[in-house]
């Protein structure tokens, strides 16, 4: 389905539901020499249990986890499936959206959103390829947040002052906070 800096994502059935889902397969060693911390996997497990722990079948624009595994020098994340592809790859095969998706997109990112900051989490990369869609048709697809690889539970004491993202994607104010103030 992907690949990403820290892992490749598959296709796969639950062979005892029959479901299909995405297995995103972390290679550990890759992961050490990228200076990736075991702890940054379960910083990303522990932000997707908790859409699993605050609703029965997650946040409506969260993707849902299901599991996680570890084989040898590999973890594996079992995650629900969007056949919609990215919000990114629609838009590059669809064209721009219509101002009706692009509102109706907006405002469920923003709920996704709303619910991970309302648990002190923060995505810390959110972009069209961090946006799965659950089908291609904008007029039924719902979009789903992914990638919690650099998310992180913040409390009093730690506010994530770390600048980290895909520099496309970067707000200004993180870019030069000084001239911003």
């Amino acid at each position: 389905l992907g690949k990403g800096s820290y892992g490749d994502v598959y296709k796969a059935k639950n062979t005892l539901t029959n479901e299909i889902v995405a297995v995103k397969i972390l290679d550990v060693k890759k992961l050490h020499m990228k200076h990736y911390t075991f702890k940054r996997i379960q910083d990303e497990i522990d932000s997707m249990k908790v859409t699993v722990e605050q609703y029965t079948n997650g946040n409506p624009n969260i993707i849902r986890f299901y599991d996680v595994a570890e084989k040898d020098d590999q973890v594996f994340i079992f995650e629900e499936f969007c056949q919609g592809g990215s919000l990114q790859s629609m838009i590059y095969h669809g064209g721009p959206l219509q101002d009706k998706y692009c509102k109706k997109f907006l405002r469920q990112i923003i709920e996704g959103v709303r619910f991970l900051h309302s648990n002190n989490i923060v995505h810390r990369d959110l972009k069209p390829d961090n946006l799965m869609m659950t089908t291609s048709n904008p007029e039924t697809a719902v979009v789903k947040i992914i990638d919690f690889g650099l998310s992180r539970k913040l409390n009093d004491s730690n506010l994530g002052g770390t600048m980290c993202g895909s520099p496309g994607y970067i707000a200004p104010e993180v870019l030069f906070p000084k001239q911003n103030k």
